[in-house]
C-alpha cells in the first residue's frame, strides 16, 4: 500500500509537467501554449524551467507538417535560442529554411550544426554534413 501510495502522490505532484495537448495530440495552442506552461512551471516551482531541445523540435515539426512554414521557423529559432550548443537545432532550422527556399541561411545553419557537432563530437554529425554538403550542391 506504500509503494501505490507514493506513486500516486508523485503522479499528482508532477501532472502539472504534462504539456497540453490538442486532439490531434500537438501542443495545445503551439509556441504561445508552450511558452505560457513553461512560464506556468517556472513560477509555481520558483526557478527559470526552460523548454527541452526535443520538446521544441517535435513542435516545430508538427507545425512544419502542417505546411506552415513561418510557424515552424518560429519555433526552430526559438530552440537556437534557447539551445545554441545543440547541433540538431540548427540541423532542424537548416530544414525548415530549405524547406521555404531560404538556401544561403539553410546552408549557414546546416554548417553551424556540423562545427558544433564537431565541437561535441555528436555521433550525427555525417547526418548533419551530410545535409549540408547536399544543399552546397544546389547553390
Amino acid at each position: 500500500m506504500v509503494l501505490q501510495a507514493n506513486y500516486w502522490g508523485l503522479q499528482r505532484l508532477f501532472a502539472p509537467w504534462r504539456l497540453p495537448v490538442d486532439r490531434s495530440g500537438a501542443v495545445a495552442g503551439g509556441l504561445d501554449g508552450l511558452k505560457a506552461h513553461y512560464a506556468q512551471l517556472s513560477k509555481r516551482w520558483g526557478f527559470d524551467v526552460t523548454p527541452p531541445e526535443s520538446t521544441l523540435n517535435v513542435l516545430g515539426y508538427q507545425i512544419l507538417n502542417r505546411d506552415d512554414l513561418q510557424g515552424a521557423l518560429e519555433v526552430f529559432r526559438y530552440n537556437v535560442e534557447l539551445h545554441p550548443d545543440a547541433p540538431n537545432v540548427h540541423d532542424s532550422l537548416g530544414e525548415a529554411l530549405e524547406r521555404g527556399g531560404k538556401l544561403p541561411e539553410a546552408f549557414s545553419s546546416y554548417s553551424r550544426a556540423v562545427d558544433k557537432a564537431r565541437a561535441l563530437d555528436d555521433p550525427r554529425v555525417d547526418v548533419f554534413k551530410a545535409n549540408r554538403d547536399r544543399l552546397r550542391e544546389k547553390l
